[in-house]
């Protein structure tokens, strides 16, 4: 398993204007790590620039202690498995076969499935609720769906660490907490941008709030989730209490009505 993902003083500018400036964190094993911030803050061009979808002007990023920008494209699939806001795929493959791609940075060139990887396919729709859907067009399926069928692969490609880019956005919620309680039931170091701050105050070790490009605060939820650091980032007043069954600060958001 991953030991762990290291930031440090990283920027990344789209032309002239500065997207991420000076980020610095990190991800220890076995953590589940939030990044939360208001629409356009930097957390989807953060992660991008880890999982290499985007070169970084400045900085380093290291995966116990290597250089991920050193790695080819299948070592660092090897390495790290990503699930994006996009589900959309050119191909209408069957489910099954989109899972099963999770796989091919564990296999040489043409090599076919062997029955371990079938059953880790099969292991990794039946934990999304997805198994039914096996032999279903990928493109038949609505967004929520799809989405689904693209976190099942990322859990069979079985990497050291798991990048979530607010997956669950076009998910209802019984699903957002199925996506959520899989990750983190398979303790796997995970990186993810969440839009839903309850989301991360229930399943986040720690969270890093951004806002304008920067890291402005990190901290356990009960350390983060606080009504001055909403009212300053988000503009917004919410009541923050700890719920009598998780033990996790909630935050009941207040119109200005």
């Amino acid at each position: 398993m991953a030991r762990k993902l290291e930031i440090t003083n990283l920027r990344y500018a789209y032309d002239t204007i500065d997207a991420i400036d000076n980020i610095s964190l990190h991800v220890d094993e076995g953590e589940f790590v939030g990044v939360i911030g208001p629409n356009g803050c930097g957390k989807s061009t953060t992660l991008k620039c880890v999982y290499g979808a985007l070169k970084p002007r400045e900085g380093t990023i290291t995966l116990d202690g290597g250089d991920l920008a050193a790695l080819s494209a299948r070592e660092r699939a090897a390495k790290i498995a990503v699930v994006g806001q996009d589900s959309e795929i050119t191909f209408d493959f069957a489910v099954r076969e989109i899972v099963a791609m999770g796989r091919n940075p564990h296999k040489r060139l043409f090599e076919s499935d062997n029955p371990e990887d079938k059953s880790i396919v099969s292991d990794a729709l039946g934990k999304v609720g997805m198994a039914e859907f096996a032999q279903r067009g990928f493109r038949s399926l609505s967004g929520g769906e799809k989405q689904r069928v693209l976190i099942a692969r990322a859990i069979a490609q079985q990497a050291e660490f798991m990048i979530l880019d607010e997956p669950t956005n076009h998910l209802d919620i019984s699903y957002q907490l199925l996506v959520f309680e899989t990750v983190k039931r398979l303790g796997v170091t995970t990186l993810a941008a969440i839009h839903d701050m309850n989301l991360a105050s229930l399943f986040c070790d720690r969270i890093y709030v951004m806002r304008s490009g920067k890291i402005y605060a990190c901290g356990t939820p009960d350390q983060i989730i606080k009504p001055e650091l909403i009212k300053d980032v988000f503009g917004v007043t919410a009541d923050i209490h700890k719920h009598e069954l998780t033990g996790k600060p909630h935050a009941a958001f207040i119109p200005k009505i």
